[in-house]
């Protein structure tokens, strides 16, 4: 039969699968796959990420690698639809294959899109968006800190457009790559550099972060939540700078503020000074008028005072005033006496009501009131002591006499006797016993014990323990 088949070769079950493994992953080194995550799991102490795809009717098994993990930018999650790409695996031990994914993509959205909108929405659950954290920027600025790359036109323009605008404005620059793999965490160093120079050397009024416009894979780094999280921990305020005005980065949105281009940014800090100086020049004139105004009319009603008669002759004024002066002190004189009256006469009524309230007279009443007590509980007592005696006595004479109480005491005994001779431990002294069973029942039928059973049997000086051998019941 085995020749009919035309079976020369039997293998064993490794080299069967061994011999798979080579087509397998030789044929399909680098496939693309589509379909629904479900059952994501994290290795938490290798880091890898293990996963299922499926569609209506079939799964594999997906495994990501720490390394090609950490270069993903959104957060995996089960019943997204997906494009993964990578190698079929087949794993020996148990004769099952996976795809070990170097690359995965959602379906229908951008990797990085994905990832913008999952770390926007994170961190606004935690707060990083809210109007209560945003800074005012300072009006004119001494000093201005800029993160910006050294090699951009985004430095120039800046620059140009403060001193522009406002020569005297102190410019402090740390340089920091805008695009590529580590800017995201120069930008940080760079803001963290301007906080700690502000706090030891000088204070930095405001801070200028951006760059110039590109795609969204060039805006990457602030996108970024470490970049997110420097420009919010910053006690310099920040103005984000990113890109061109339709562009929208992660900074923009936990910036104090967002500038829609670099130079705008600069003129948003700074005013221009020659307009300053034109409207501090307008104000000081108007001060300057103001003053002059207020000068004249206050001269005009000083005019008008000392050409009244009374101040051009003020000993004229002194006559009526001493007359008036004279009315006020007979009022002061007649109004204090009636006062003097009533406060006498309140004077004599408290003294009064003091006496009343005298501690002398109270203590004089109080031992009064206590002797009183004292002795009406004497005859109280005494009354009390007299109806005791006459009790006592009259018990006493109604007190059993000595041989009536003797004869009680025969008679006591008597009891005692016929108590004694009705008790069970008095039978046991002649000769009689009790049996108890385990449960401390009194046996009184052989029907209540079983043979081999553990019996107790009291006797009048104490107990015997016992087993049932046979059990012979007799007739009545």
């Amino acid at each position: 039969m085995f020749e009919d088949n035309n079976i020369n070769i039997i293998y064993t079950v490794s080299e069967i699968t061994s011999l798979l493994k080579e087509v397998v992953e030789r044929e399909f080194y680098f496939v693309g796959v589509k379909g629904e995550v479900s059952s994501v799991k994290n290795n938490y102490s290798s880091g890898h990420l293990y996963f299922d795809l499926k569609d209506d009717s079939t799964k594999i098994n997906c495994v990501i690698f720490r390394n090609d993990l950490n270069r993903i930018l959104f957060e995996i999650k089960d019943g997204m639809s997906v494009i993964v790409f990578g190698r079929l695996n087949i794993y020996g031990p148990r004769s099952s294959y996976n795809i070990v994914v170097s690359l995965i993509e959602p379906e229908g959205y951008g990797q990085l899109a994905l990832a913008y909108e999952q770390l926007k929405e994170k961190l606004r659950e935690k707060g990083l968006f809210d109007d209560k954290h945003k800074r005012q920027i300072p009006f004119l600025p001494q000093t201005i800190g800029i993160v910006t790359s050294r090699g951009g036109a985004v430095l120039h323009d800046i620059i140009k457009v403060i001193t522009a605008r406002f020569d005297a404005a102190h410019l402090i620059f740390v340089n920091a790559s805008v695009q590529g793999l580590n800017s995201s965490k120069e930008i940080t160093e760079a803001i963290e550099l301007l906080n700690k120079y502000s706090k030891q050397y000088c204070k930095i009024d405001v801070m200028i972060v951006g760059r110039g416009g590109g795609s969204l894979e060039d805006l990457w780094s602030f996108n970024e939540e470490a970049t997110a999280y420097s420009i919010f921990n910053s006690e310099i305020p920040v103005i984000s700078a990113v890109g061109h005005e339709s562009d929208n980065t992660i900074a923009d949105l936990v910036a104090d503020r967002r500038a829609p281009t670099p130079s705008a940014a600069a003129e948003m800090i700074v005013p221009v000074k020659s307009e300053l100086i034109y409207k501090i020049t307008g104000i000081i004139g108007r001060l300057k008028l103001s003053v002059a105004n207020k000068r004249e009319r206050e001269s005009a009603k000083l005019n008008a005072l000392i050409e009244r008669r009374r101040l051009k002759h003020p000993l004229k004024v002194l006559p009526d005033k001493k007359i008036r002066m004279d009315d006020l002190t007979s009022d002061l004189y007649r109004s204090a006496g009636l006062k003097l009256e009533t406060l006498k006469t309140k004077l004599e009524d408290l003294k009064d009501r003091l006496g009343l309230k005298n501690p002398s007279s109270l203590i004089k009443n109080r031992k009064i009131e206590i002797n009183n007590l004292l002795m009406n509980m004497q005859k109280s007592l005494n009354y009390g002591i007299s109806i005791y005696r006459h009790k006592s006595r009259y018990l006493l004479e109604r007190t059993l006499s000595f041989d009536l109480l003797n004869e009680f005491k025969r008679e006591i005994n008597i009891l005692q006797k016929a108590l004694d001779s009705l008790s069970p431990y008095a039978v046991l002294k002649r000769g009689y016993s009790i049996v108890f069973s385990q449960k401390k029942e009194v046996i009184s039928s052989v029907l209540k014990v079983k043979e081999n059973e553990d019996i107790t049997i009291s006797v009048s000086d104490g107990s015997i323990n016992a087993i049932v051998l046979s059990k012979v019941r007799e007739k009545t």
